[in-house]
């Protein structure tokens, strides 16, 4: 298992929300205040305006867009319209898992903008959005990920049995496709994504993150590569940035922030789940790694 595998899985999409917004002429959308971690928008009819950290990016059929943390942004069906906030227009509507519909009505041609929204939860993808930028523009083009919105498109449009699921599994699609070719643009990548060229550190980081309970040495995952202890720490710690135990270690603490804000879970549990011996030596990874007990950063950081 590789790092992004084992990330998206453990924060996979389950009852995923979509909105499909129509913008006629001077219609626009200002969603300024979505906290979501990660949302994807996919110009269904373009063209439209993207405004976001400054600047007003034209937007055309097929384009996505990764935007991270919540970044403000609006839409527009014109570079000089004025968006109403996502607020007004759903005028106290809820929105629910499955296609949510929203239109602004207004004179002219329509744009269509696809919305779904990524609930990535727990500790283990932080690594992933802290390398992306705001707001990242990804054309669909005629590959992977244009077939993908292609698919995305069709269950849209239909209410068969299992949509759900469909649509759940299709926003997984669409976020690691347009992730491939994000990165694969010349953007700023992870190191442990870069890592995986190297086929070596690439067969060790499957490994950790295949079994990271089990009781790792960098003998034995030398052995595992068929490298020598001090060629593999040397290759590993060149391309990932930390050395093999380090890198382990802030998994295993990235597991362990996730089970602790479970309900009913104890530190003795989440040591067994994470793979330490028993909760004292949790507690003293845990101190060195994050600065406080386990405890303590429960209690500081429990969800609302």
């Amino acid at each position: 298992m590789d790092p992004l595998t084992d990330m998206l899985a453990r924060a996979r999409a389950s009852g995923s929300l979509f909105a499909s917004t129509t913008l006629h002429g001077r219609g626009g959308l200002d969603m300024q205040g979505d906290t979501s971690p990660l949302a994807l928008h996919v110009v269904r009819r373009g063209p439209l305006w993207l405004r976001a950290e400054g600047t007003t990016t034209r937007l055309e059929t097929g384009d996505v867009v990764l935007v991270r943390g919540g970044t403000a942004r609006s839409f527009s069906a014109g570079p000089e319209e004025v968006p109403a906030p996502l607020s007004v227009l759903l005028a106290g509507r809820t929105p629910e898992p499955g296609v949510n519909s929203l239109d602004v009505p207004g004179p002219g041609q329509a744009s269509v903008l696809l919305c779904g929204v990524y609930a990535l939860h727990g500790s283990v993808c932080d690594s992933l959005l802290e390398v992306l930028p705001g707001v990242a523009l990804v054309p669909a083009g005629d590959g992977p990920l244009g077939r993908v919105v292609d698919v995305l498109y069709d269950e849209l449009d239909g209410a068969a049995p299992g949509q759900q699921t469909a649509l759940d599994r299709l926003l997984d699609l669409l976020l690691v496709h347009a992730l491939r070719a994000h990165f694969a643009s010349g953007a700023a990548v992870p190191a442990w994504y870069a890592a995986l060229d190297d086929p070596a550190v690439s067969q060790a980081l499957h490994a950790l993150h295949g079994d990271p309970t089990a009781r790792w040495t960098v003998e034995g995952l030398a052995r595992t590569v068929g490298l020598s202890r001090a060629a593999l720490a040397r290759r590993f710690t060149a391309a990932v940035g930390e050395p093999p135990l380090a890198y382990l270690t802030g998994w295993r603490i990235a597991l362990a922030k996730e089970a602790l804000h479970r309900d009913g879970s104890t530190l003795a549990s989440v040591a067994r789940e994470v793979g330490y011996a028993s909760e004292f030596a949790l507690s003293a990874a845990f101190r060195r790694t994050v600065g406080e007990p386990p405890g303590r950063w429960r209690e500081r950081t429990r969800p609302a």
